[in-house]
């Protein structure tokens, strides 16, 4: 009895060791960001990586603590970022995005483009327009949406 207490007792001892050594090892330090935090830091209030891959990513570290894991805290994670080949946000050209303008369906005779009330030339008051986008464009018509044409004599009608 005495031997079998002995080695339930040693069996939690090493069981307990065995948990706290698991809780030590998933425990991460993060870098507290300030609130003047730049890049890909920039609103973050945690940062989990190395001081300096951090400092890199931008948070302007005001101490070190526990990682917390709240919805309410956010992360940025410096260990995106300690590549020579990876850029840090920021630090890229910046680029002048390019506008491509949608695709251009020719409408059937029974679809009709809806005009916003901003409208203005011949489309000026009217909730529909019949013809091409370009076209009812070029009539004035602030495109909205499209839908099947009403023929209800009420609901004006530009083209």
């Amino acid at each position: 009895m005495k031997g079998s207490i002995l080695a339930l007792a040693a069996a939690a001892v090493f069981s307990f060791g065995m948990l706290s050594m698991v809780d030590d090892a998933s425990a991460e330090r993060c870098w507290i960001c300030k609130s003047d935090s730049s890049g890909s830091c920039s609103g973050a209030d945690q940062c989990q990586g190395e001081r300096a891959d951090c400092t890199k990513a931008g948070c302007k570290i005001g101490g070190s603590h526990t990682c917390k894991t709240a919805g309410n805290i956010t992360t940025c994670k410096a260990s995106f970022f300690n590549g020579d080949d990876l850029p840090v946000f920021g630090q890229c050209e910046e680029a002048t995005p390019e506008l491509v303008e949608p695709p251009v369906f020719e409408i059937g005779s029974g679809d009709c483009f809806m005009c916003s009330r901003d409208s203005t030339g011949d489309c000026a008051g009217a909730e529909q327009c019949k013809g091409t986008r370009k076209s009812c464009r070029a009539a004035g018509c602030k495109i909205s949406g499209t839908r099947s044409c009403s023929t209800a004599g009420n609901v004006k009608t530009c083209s």
